[in-house]
């Protein structure tokens, strides 16, 4: 019975393998050991890309495809992760060329007012959008909530989560329906644009 091993790998061996993985792909596919290379050409470094290749076989009767699969990119060439942003919260660079960086005395008085009045309607994303203010303005001046008003947001979020899919819609367009309705009432409200919508066809009857 043959027993695994974790064993040491040789020099030669190492320096093959990085041979290999740097070498461009060929259609004749020689390994390092057929063509006799065993020094590493520093200039040459590993592809991180490779063009897939079509051509016919030597007998000109068979089509191959070769698609090397990809390769693990050097973590020194990537971006950090960003977290994405909150549901319906513009995209951060939205955010960053037209929102403010923080609220007047009378939009704090404003958003206090309609978080008392109903915390789950207005929630820090809704408040970001109406002012024109950067969310984490809005959990600054605004949050947290207090002891009453926390416990009348998870009992409406209780009942708004054990709702069936439908539901939800339901209660996500009438809560956007209320807070577009209190919106149009502010001072300086100024009507968006009409979204253009795209002409309908009309069907041909069925006979």
């Amino acid at each position: 019975m043959l027993e695994m091993a974790n064993t040491e790998k040789k020099e030669h061996t190492i320096t093959r393998e990085e041979i290999l993985a740097r070498q461009k792909p060929e259609i004749r596919f020689q390994t390092t050991i057929r063509d006799g290379r065993t020094e590493l050409d520093e200039s040459v470094m590993e592809q991180l890309n490779v063009t897939p290749s079509v051509f016919l076989s030597r007998d000109r009767k068979t089509i191959v495809c070769y698609h090397p699969p990809g390769k693990n990119y050097p973590i020194e060439f990537t971006k950090p992760a960003m977290p994405r942003p909150p549901r319906d919260y513009p995209d951060p660079r939205v955010v960053d060329e037209t929102y403010r960086n923080s609220l007047s005395e009378e939009e704090v008085e404003e958003g206090k007012r309609l978080v008392d009045k109903d915390p789950w309607l207005w929630s820090p994303v809704a408040l970001a959008n109406m002012f024109q203010v950067r969310l984490e303005a809005i959990e600054e001046q605004l949050l947290p909530l207090t002891p009453e008003q926390q416990r009348r947001y998870d009992a409406e979020s209780e009942v708004f989560w054990g709702m069936s899919g439908m539901k939800k819609r339901n209660v996500e367009k009438l809560n956007a329906w209320e807070r577009n309705k209190y919106i149009q009432t502010r001072e300086g409200y100024v009507a968006p644009a009409p979204k253009l919508e795209r002409p309908r066809i009309p069907r041909p009857p069925k006979f």
